[in-house]
This record gives C-alpha cells, structure tokens and sequence, in this order.
C-alpha cells in the first residue's frame, strides 16, 4: 500500500513480533498471520484485515488492526494494546494467529454492537431477486443498493425486496412514504423472501457467483457490496439460509401502505420529514415464485 509506514514495538519478546503502522488514511498495529489467512472485518470506526506489505525488505501477510478516527487515538491506543498484548503464554496471540475472529467478535461484543448496515438475510434478499429477475429475462437495474427508492427497475416492472427470517409472520417494514409510491408509468411489485438461519443453503458469496455466471461484472458487484459493509473476505459473507418461500405481490391501488397520495395536497404534513410502518400482508393475494 502506498504510504505505509510500519515501526516494531520494542517491549514485545521477539517470538511475538508486532509493529505500529500507518497508511495513507489510518492507523493502527499489525502482526504476522499465514500465508493463506484472510479477514476484512468493519465495526465503530475500527476495522480488522488481512493484506501482504513488504517489512524489512520482506513480503509477509500482515493482520491489522485499524481506525481512521484520529480524534479517538487515545481510546483506540486501549485495544490495539490488547491486540498486540501476546498474553499469558502467547495465548492471546496464539488466538489471533488461528482464529482472529473469536477475538474481534469478543472485543465487538464488549463494545456492543449497533450496527445499522443492511442486515445479513436483506442483503441476500437482493442479490437472489437480482438473479432470480435475470433468469426471467427482465434486464433488472439494481438501484436499491445506491439509495433508490426502489430495489430494482426493469423496463416493465419495477421491484421493491423484502426479507424475513421469521418462520410465519408476514410483516414488511416500509421505510419511507416513497417506497411504495408508483412515481412512474410502470407497474410496482413487492417480492418478499423468507429466510431461515442454517448451515446449509444460500450465502451472499454463492449469490455473487452465480450472478457473475450470468454475466453480471464481478468488479461492479463487489464495489456496491463494499458501499454497503459487505467487503470481499467479511465472514458475514458465508452466512447462510435455507430459502423457503419467495412470494410475489402487486402494489396496486389496494395495496396497503403510505404515499404522498395518503395526505392532503399530496404533500406530508409540516415538520414530518420521514414515515416509517409496518404491513401487514396476511390475506393479500400473491404469486409464488421459484428461482
């Protein structure tokens, strides 16, 4: 990485090598991990990876631990003391060295973990209504991934995707009175998957491959996935659920929800910025999709 900068810490015995580094836009402390070990974790403003930079004349696979917060360097200087910390025997960094994410999931957990990023089984939502709208022939437009106000547009259609890993519930979450609005000439569906955690069926790793076999670029993928917290090597990534259910419903005029059509003038009332609800869809009609 351009403008790397890596300096050993002293106090540490020589068998548990690590060093403070900084780079064109963090800081933080690494040590050596093997050859073949790969981790890209993001959490509060600190950030867990893997990446090969040349110490000492030598090409090794570092593990970092990073932040780009300088005005939290004090804090942070906490855990990177820990990270660095071999333990009582080297247990600590015997730890780190075989499995880091233990360590990061122990040390996020402390911290508490808020975050607010797209969830695990809405993200796969997407990619698998992605590929689903491919097989169909629809040339879907994925636009929820930059903020659209829906998930998909394709030249007939355009598709919001809902995700649930609840078993019998049949409850949407609409974020925004622009969600549901048909702001164009086209027809509006709503497409909700139901989830179950479980170590088998689908991941967003096998969702990415099989959209680059449709020819989708792996390149533009892997960038919104990135936009969205999901880098290429997150352990999130291989999480998986078994799909049971893909239902297909029409957003019509007797589609329950909340637009700007709802309110007087077409407009929202003053000092109301943003509506958030819930739906409801037990009893409307739907279609049962297979991908």
């Amino acid at each position: 990485m351009t403008g790397m900068k890596a300096v050993p810490i002293e106090s540490l015995p020589p068998e548990s090598r690590a060093w403070a580094v900084r780079t064109d836009r963090d800081y933080g402390v690494c040590i050596q991990v093997a050859e073949g070990l790969q981790v890209n974790e993001k959490f509060a403003g600190a950030r867990l990876w893997t990446g090969k930079f040349q110490i000492d004349g030598k090409e090794m696979n570092m593990l970092l631990l990073t932040s780009d917060k300088e005005h939290l360097r004090m804090e942070f200087a906490v855990v990177c003391s820990q990270f660095v910390d071999p333990g009582e025997d080297g247990s600590n960094r015997r730890l780190l060295e075989t499995d880091p994410l233990a360590w990061w999931d122990r040390w996020r957990n402390l911290l508490g973990n808020k975050n607010q990023e797209k969830s695990v089984h809405g993200l796969l939502g997407e990619l698998m209504a992605y590929l689903l709208l491919l097989k169909r022939g629809e040339s879907p437009a994925w636009t929820g991934a930059g903020g659209g106000s829906v998930d998909f547009v394709t030249y007939a259609r355009d598709y919001e995707i809902k995700s649930t890993i609840s078993r019998y519930e049949s409850s949407v979450r609409i974020a925004g009175q622009f969600q549901l609005n048909r702001s164009t000439d086209r027809p509006l569906s709503l497409v909700l998957f139901r989830f179950e955690p479980s170590t088998d069926g689908w991941c967003i790793n096998d969702a990415v491959r099989e959209l680059t076999v449709c020819g989708i670029d792996r390149h533009a993928i892997e960038s919104e996935l990135a936009d969205l917290g999901f880098e290429e090597g997150a352990s999130v990534r291989n999480r998986r659920f078994r799909l049971h259910e893909i239902r297909h419903y029409v957003v019509d005029e007797n589609f329950p929800g909340i637009t700007l059509n709802s309110f007087k003038d077409g407009k929202l009332p003053d000092r109301v910025k943003h509506i958030t609800y819930t739906v409801d869809l037990t009893g409307i009609d739907y279609e049962v999709w297979n991908i």
